[in-house]
């Protein structure tokens, strides 16, 4: 009888909402929109943008984030901001289809940064695109201990 409940709590949340149909056009008619921004781009302010300014603590271990990117400049800039820390690696991997506005702001994030690595040879394949991060972070220090995980227990 909990399958019974379970498609009655379904029957009445589909009533509640009306149909699915109408629930994602009110959702999609409401959705935010990202604006892009002129922002400066110099070293300097990139680096008062994203590291914070209270001094971070040491972690035990640092984390490699491996990206495939090609819009969103601004939304990758603030996710680096939330998840910066100077023991982590960043790595991004840009799609063939990115504009090369794209491609320059990410590559200022590489040279202004010393964790942040942009890997060469774009590529439309994700798989090309993941095991080029992948073959740069496992040799990174500190995010030897998360690939070395990831690796022993996926591939």
């Amino acid at each position: 009888m909990a399958y019974a409940f379970q498609e009655d709590q379904k029957q009445f949340m589909w009533s509640a909402t009306g149909s699915y149909v109408e629930y994602v056009k009110k959702i999609s008619n409401n959705r935010t929109t990202l604006v892009v921004r002129n922002m400066s781009m110099t070293c300097d302010d990139l680096r008062r943008r994203i590291v914070p300014p209270v001094e971070l603590r040491p972690l035990k271990f640092g984390v490699a984030y491996a990206r495939i990117v090609y819009e969103s400049y601004e939304f990758i800039e603030e996710e680096l901001r939330s998840s910066y820390h100077a023991q982590n690696v960043f790595c991004y991997s840009v799609d063939k289809k990115a504009s090369e506005n794209f491609n320059r702001r990410i590559n200022t994030l590489e040279e202004c940064f010393p964790n942040v690595v942009v890997t060469k040879g774009w590529s439309y394949s994700i798989v090309s695109n993941f095991f080029s991060n992948s073959e740069f972070t496992r040799r990174e220090k500190n995010a030897l201990f998360f690939f070395e995980k990831f690796f022993k227990k996926y591939c």
